[in-house]
């Protein structure tokens, strides 16, 4: 279980969308500047908590559906979405490198 709050954590902290949501999040908010180290750290285990509670939501409803589902091949499926993944990571690690 450990380690799988540490997997929520870094798949949260490093997605573009979540780093956006939060900085839009933060701009309506006006959380423009830090006062104090208190309100860092609130800052910071909010996102924590945050990106936790939606990675755990998301694990535990596919979790469901994946047990309710009649497809038992998802191996397979997620193979085939893995692949789809790296190329395009590939791809985009292409652009950035090439210019």
């Amino acid at each position: 279980m450990v380690g799988d709050v540490w997997n929520f954590f870094f798949i949260g902290i490093t997605n573009p969308a979540a780093i956006l949501t939060f900085l839009f999040a933060f701009t309506y908010f006006g959380i423009n500047q830090i006062s104090s180290a208190a309100d860092g750290i609130a800052i910071v285990i909010g996102v924590f908590l945050g990106t936790f509670i939606w990675w755990s939501i998301l694990s535990f409803g596919t979790d469901v559906v994946a047990k309710k589902s009649a497809i038992k091949k998802f191996s397979k499926l997620n193979r085939v979405f893995g692949v789809i993944l790296v190329l395009f990571g590939v791809v985009v690690l292409g652009k950035g490198v090439l210019g």
